[in-house]
């Protein structure tokens, strides 16, 4: 059903207001699971760039199109991430 509502709420004005708080609660959690890695400056920047794309509902749509099950998926997110953090560290 996700995949169907993002898809329409760029046609359907009513939708897309409908999904404003759940656009502010994903950059909400992009923030917080971004913070604390010890990063700072661009490579903040970037460390937000990979959080976002690991919790974007298409990223995971791809990952299992790709056949991955969701721990694989999760696990290679969590590598995503942290090998964003490291190189900024």
């Amino acid at each position: 059903m996700l995949e169907q509502v993002l898809r329409d709420e760029g046609q359907v004005p009513a939708l897309a207001e409908v999904m404003v708080p759940f656009h502010a609660y994903l950059r909400e959690m992009k923030g917080l699971l971004a913070a604390g890695w010890g990063v700072g400056g661009a490579a903040q920047r970037r460390l937000q760039a990979a959080v976002g794309h690991a919790i974007r509902f298409h990223s995971w749509r791809s990952l299992s199109e790709e056949g991955l099950e969701d721990r694989e998926a999760a696990a290679l997110m969590a590598e995503l991430v942290g090998g964003v953090a490291r190189a900024g560290a």
